[in-house]
């Protein structure tokens, strides 16, 4: 699942680095109607905006058509528009208008429709039907158009992702005309797309899908994606919000931290991709007794945990503590004693494991 808005004209200049930061894909209306002269007024200037910044893209073509011939003209003058642009993931068409309606012909408007998307199926591209669900309801037959191997993009403002799911019947649900992003000035429309395969969002992976940590600890995140993903934490109280650290090539890497005891999710592009567990895992010590230092003197502790102890002294000014690498689950910290004292503790995850005395 993953979150993706789509635009026009009507939302003038956009800012596309801005927005790459907020969505995952654009759906840019290439125009509407039955003549070259329809096409959208930004629509290349939009194409361009996510050439250059990387954005998965599709289009959409608005129609007025009432007959099967002046849909199959709408297709071919968007066909004109856009057969030279490459990475097009797929080709909508919004059925929605008052022309439409005022047919009061189910089957005329289901082949209208399915006249439009076979024109572009022929020439190897995805195909998308859009419009709004009393629409779908009461004047076309979404199930004939899904027979020819459409996909559906359903039009419904009831809720967020986050308080309504429609993946049973549709691939992509438009859920707002009032939403807001960065790079866009006012309101712009709101979408989640189910199936991942429009996008290629498939092909997103991360380095692991469960993870253990201990509170205060941190963790880097490798996801590889073919644009910046959208990486949060479901509970921000458990993980931390996700740190932007580096890409490298299709690599980007995020830093997270464990918070408080409990069990998170990590989501990349809407999708829960990892669980995250933080603990105080147990550890075991290869120092599980009580011992002196001298001032000036240094001790390695070898830690066995499931994951990275989080380390602590009783006073700072005494222990110097250092993480010197792991192997395995076995985890190496450096002691330094820097001042005299009758007897310090030492911690990991918690646990007191040894008491220090410095002379």
């Amino acid at each position: 699942m993953s979150l993706g808005v789509d635009i026009s004209t009507h939302n003038k200049n956009i800012d596309f680095k801005k927005l790459k930061e907020s969505v995952s894909f654009v759906i840019i209306r290439a125009g509407f109607g039955r003549e070259i002269k329809q096409m959208d007024a930004r629509f290349h200037q939009n194409v361009q905006g996510c050439i250059e910044n990387d954005i998965p893209m599709a289009i959409y073509w608005y129609s007025y058509s009432n007959s099967i011939a002046r849909s199959l003209q709408e297709a071919k003058v968007c066909y004109e528009i856009i057969k030279n642009i490459k990475n097009i993931k797929f080709v909508a068409y919004d059925v929605e208008d008052d022309t439409q309606v005022k047919l009061y012909n189910k089957s005329l408007v289901t082949d209208m429709s399915n006249t439009f998307l076979d024109y572009f199926k022929a020439r190897g591209y995805i195909t998308v039907f859009y419009s709004y669900a009393s629409f779908v309801k009461n004047y076309v037959n979404l199930n004939i158009i899904k027979s020819h191997g459409h996909k559906f993009w359903l039009a419904l403002y009831n809720g967020t992702p986050n308080s309504a799911n429609h993946s049973n019947i549709a691939d992509i649900w438009q859920y707002s005309s009032s939403g807001s992003v960065s790079g866009i000035t006012g309101r712009v429309d709101m979408n989640v797309c189910y199936n991942d395969a429009l996008f290629g969002n498939n092909a997103v992976t991360i380095d692991t899908t469960t993870l253990k940590l201990s509170p205060h600890c941190t963790y880097q995140f490798k996801i590889t994606a073919s644009s910046k993903p959208q990486f949060v934490s479901a509970n921000n109280s458990i993980v931390s919000a996700p740190v932007f650290v580096s890409q490298t090539g299709n690599d980007y890497f995020y830093k997270v931290s464990g918070c408080n005891i409990g069990t998170g999710g990590m989501y990349v592009n809407g999708k829960r991709m990892c669980i995250v567990q933080v603990n105080n895992w147990p550890v075991t010590s290869d120092t599980p007794f009580n011992f002196n230092m001298h001032k000036g003197e240094t001790y390695q502790y070898k830690l066995t945990c499931d994951t990275m102890p989080y380390v602590t002294g009783a006073n700072s000014s005494v222990l110097k503590i250092q993480f010197n690498g792991n192997k395995g689950k076995d985890y190496f910290y450096k002691i330094t004693a820097l001042q005299s004292c009758a007897g310090v503790g030492l911690y990991a995850n918690g646990k007191r494991i040894s008491v220090i005395t410095v002379k």
